[in-house]
């Protein structure tokens, strides 16, 4: 999610750009309809730069207090590369199991 929100700010931080580039290009030719509209645009990117630099701050802050938890915990779970999945869980044999507590007693 963090990626994604990461990406997202960037391409919405270009795009911003590029209208403030086109609001002096328009400013200049003097075409003030499609300067308004351009402007517009700009204040909306804005706007959608700060919810998502909110969001991304957001989740920043979950990540690292869901990890900071786990460590006062002492619960650390390893964490297993992707490329290796995780073994399948297993019922125990219960002839074994029964075998076993029987050599014992021996």
């Amino acid at each position: 999610m963090l990626q994604q929100l990461e990406f997202k700010l960037n391409v919405e931080q270009k795009y911003k750009e590029g209208m403030e580039k086109m609001v002096k290009l328009y400013q200049m030719e003097g075409d003030r309809k499609a300067r308004a509209e351009t402007e517009s645009k700009r204040a909306e990117s804005a706007q959608k730069i700060v919810l998502l630099k909110q969001a991304l701050k957001r989740y920043m802050n979950l990540d690292v207090d869901i990890a900071d938890e786990d460590q006062r915990d002492g619960n650390t779970i390893p964490q297993t590369p992707p490329s290796f999945p995780s073994p399948p869980l297993r019922q125990p044999n219960l002839q074994f199991v029964s075998y076993i507590r029987s050599m014992r007693s021996f």
